[in-house]
């Protein structure tokens, strides 16, 4: 604290005002604005092109922006912004859920979350069960190993999901609860009708760490450990 107070006191006079000579102001300011000049991306966030300092009459520092080494790297800087999107998924809906994701991606990757509900078609439940119910909370993280264009063509994905399950069981109907950790390995194909609009035809299995038995008034069920499901996602880039 006694350095704090003699810094303060070094700094400012005794009617608070900062203790510092013009000159020594006018060599803070050429240092800052040589600083901002001499860096691409600032000075091109703030309208300083290559054309602009040239016509200002500053000739070795236009011909600096002009090269086409610091050109370049501008673009690739504004070409590898984060982007962000949105998915619906075609499945829950048919089936009477829904579903929602958001996801996040730079160059080649994504991270997704999700949220959603999904009830299991019968014909694909496990003998002892009628309804199997899911809510789900996930977070997928996603690879595009080809150069293809920004989150399309092949894609790879894993990632930790979490279900709620209300199940069904089959004679006299008496349903039970349980929860699940999850994890979870995909792929799929993404389509590009624009520069926003795609498809993604898409994969996944899913194995369950824990929630594999299933206890209704006293007797017990087995959960299959794996499931695995095909859908078809629809998707918007902002």
């Amino acid at each position: 604290m006694k350095k704090d107070a003699s810094l303060l006191k070094n700094l400012f006079t005794k009617d608070r005002t900062i203790v510092l000579s013009p000159s020594r102001l006018l060599a803070h300011i050429l240092v800052i604005l040589s600083i901002f000049i001499a860096t691409p991306a600032l000075a091109a966030n703030y309208g300083y092109a290559a054309d602009r300092l040239l016509q200002s009459g500053a000739a070795p520092l236009g011909e600096t922006f002009a090269s086409s080494l610091e050109i370049n790297m501008l673009d690739s800087k504004q070409s590898e912004k984060p982007d962000w999107g949105l998915e619906i998924d075609a499945l829950p809906y048919i089936t009477g859920g829904y579903y929602g994701s958001s996801w996040l991606g730079w160059r080649n990757f994504r991270l997704r979350g999700v949220i959603s509900r999904v009830k299991l078609p019968e014909f694909v439940l496990p003998k002892d069960f009628s309804a199997w119910e899911i809510d789900v909370l996930a977070v997928i993280f996603d690879f595009f190993p080809r150069a293809t264009g920004k989150y399309q063509g092949p894609w790879l994905g894993a990632g930790y999901e979490y279900w709620e399950s209300a199940i069904t069981v089959k004679g006299p109907k008496r349903t039970g609860a349980t929860a699940h950790h999850i994890l979870t390995l995909g792929g799929g194909y993404v389509h590009k009708f624009s520069g926003h609009l795609y498809v993604n035809l898409w994969g996944a299995g899913h194995y369950a760490l824990s929630g594999t038995e299933l206890q209704v008034n006293g007797e017990s069920y087995k959960i299959p450990p794996f499931q695995g499901e095909v859908s078809l996602k629809l998707g918007w880039i902002f």
